[in-house]
Order: structure tokens, then sequence, then C-alpha cells
């Protein structure tokens, strides 16, 4: 599953967010599944489904993949692999 991180400015936490809207069960329309992680731990603070219209996106910015030192390096060290965070967002999709 494809997916960017996202950070704010002066926010503690970044966004795990699928790269492909899917239909949302909270409303009529699409969003976009997530996995809300601290910054610093990688501790997971909330889950579930993001408007495209969400305030969030208003001044978010998407972390670039390379580096050994990037957010992703630590995110996925953080799970374990990508593919445990393909299996958490799939099972937010599911539910």
């Amino acid at each position: 599953m494809e997916y960017n991180i996202y950070g704010r400015n002066f926010y503690d936490g970044v966004m795990i967010v699928v790269s492909q809207e899917v239909d949302n069960p909270q409303y009529d329309g699409k969003a976009y599944p997530y996995i809300e992680v601290l910054r610093n731990t990688a501790e997971i603070v909330n889950t579930g489904f993001m408007a495209k219209d969400d305030d969030f996106w208003a001044d978010a910015f998407v972390f670039s993949p390379g580096g050994q030192n990037s957010m992703h390096a630590f995110v996925h060290a953080a799970f374990g692999s990508k593919e445990k965070i393909s299996a958490i967002l799939d099972g937010i999709i599911t539910k």
C-alpha cells in the first residue's frame, strides 16, 4: 500500500496517510485512511479517515522518503517495517 508521511509546523505528530482515497464509512464520500503518531516516539495517537477538505491540509507538508535519517526511516524502524504500517492501514479500511 502506498502512503505518504505528513507533518505540520509546531505539531508534535505526523500523519501516515494512504495515497489513494477510499469510501468513507463515516459519511457519504471519499477520504484518506491515516495513522497519527507522535514524532519522537511513533506512538499511535489516532487512526481513522481524513477528508480531502480537512483543515489539516491547509498547512501540511510531506516528508521526503529519502535518507537514512528521514522521517520515513524513523517510522519504518519504529513500526518494524513498511508491511506492518500497510497492515494497520488495511485494518482501518476494512473496519
